[in-house]
């Protein structure tokens, strides 16, 4: 099972625990990384890969952008806007008759989560989630990176200081939780996933209840008018 992640940060952590979690499950993944914040290009040289994860974060689309781009005008983030728009479609190509695709919505709840007031990076990640779940084919997989934040918490999630010292922006307990969200869609693509459908057919398909009257308390006989 061949795994290749995209990434414009530094995240080479959760190779080890993505690893172990589908050796539990009786697969044997080789995961792969493209090079650091080439995403669009490496999107072309991986897509034989029988999945792709990208984590393609708004906060490092240019060095220092969640700070440098409250300084801009409406029209120079129209400009970042249309150069991501035109990426994600070059990715979406590049990628379309890949196995699966993971791909992270973009979010600005890494340096915004304090605040409760409009910013532009919300603007831009909302603009451009629009445009990738309108874009993206069927073996794309959209991943609300923003519940799994939610989850644990940020200060659980995220190293700001790792962040600018190393462009190293995700925990562990993270990648963990990251890993246990997408590890089912994996299952289910390689067909390793179990499925159950469960009844209670207490008072429904019989007059009783299983657990407390036993099978022998239930009426379900056609000797009876209940099981008539």
């Amino acid at each position: 099972l061949s795994i290749s992640i995209l990434s414009n940060i530094s995240i080479n952590q959760i190779s080890e625990i993505l690893e172990y979690s589908l050796k539990e499950c009786s697969l044997s993944p080789s995961i792969s990384f493209g090079d650091y914040d080439n995403i669009v290009q490496n999107s072309y040289s991986h897509n034989k890969s029988d999945f792709v994860i990208v984590f393609w974060e708004a906060i490092n689309f240019f060095e220092g952008f969640a700070s440098k781009i409250e300084q801009l005008n409406n029209s120079q983030i129209d400009e970042i806007i249309c150069q991501k728009i035109s990426e994600i479609d070059s990715l979406v190509e590049n990628l379309k008759h890949t196995g699966a695709v993971l791909i992270n919505k973009f979010t600005a709840a890494h340096w915004y989560h304090n605040s409760h007031h409009d910013n532009k990076v919300d603007r831009v990640a909302m603009i451009l989630n629009e445009h990738l779940e309108k874009s993206v084919p069927d073996n794309f997989y959209i991943v609300n990176i923003e519940k799994i934040l939610t989850l644990a918490g940020l200060d659980s999630c995220i190293n700001l200081n790792l962040f600018y010292l190393a462009s190293s922006l995700y925990t562990p307990a993270f990648f963990k939780l990251y890993v246990d969200y997408i590890t089912p869609i994996i299952l289910s693509h390689t067909g390793r996933s179990k499925k159950a459908i469960i009844f209670d057919c207490d008072n429904t398909l019989w007059l009783g209840v299983v657990g407390e009257d036993g099978t022998s308390g239930i009426e379900m006989s056609r000797e009876t008018y209940s099981g008539k």
